[in-house]
């Protein structure tokens, strides 16, 4: 996937795809929110393209996902909800059940 990142960063951006390489070796952090935006709607990304480049930013920058913070920020109840899940050791099919409700 970081691949094909870095093609359409080279193909839309081609003067700054040397920032895609250095992000690919871990000389530079991940875009920022605002810049990974302008990407999905350059090019045109779907829900599940989006949530993806989202999740490798995330795990790039060893923090969590670019679109989900101000979520929280607004949303207590979501912070709650987390700690709960994560005091009850829900796993990983506890979340898929969740999700798939």
């Amino acid at each position: 996937m970081i691949l094909i990142v870095n093609l359409l960063l080279y193909l839309a951006f081609a003067p700054y795809s040397l920032i895609s390489v250095d992000i690919e070796k871990d000389r530079r952090d991940a875009l920022a929110l605002e810049k990974l935006i302008k990407l999905v709607e350059y090019f045109g990304l779907t829900a599940d393209e989006k949530a993806l480049m989202f999740d490798l930013a995330d795990k790039k920058k060893s923090d969590i996902t670019p679109d989900i913070p101000g979520y929280i920020k607004y949303h207590d109840y979501v912070s709650s909800a987390l700690r709960t899940v994560r005091d009850l050791s829900a796993s990983e099919k506890d979340w898929q059940d969740f999700i798939a409700d």
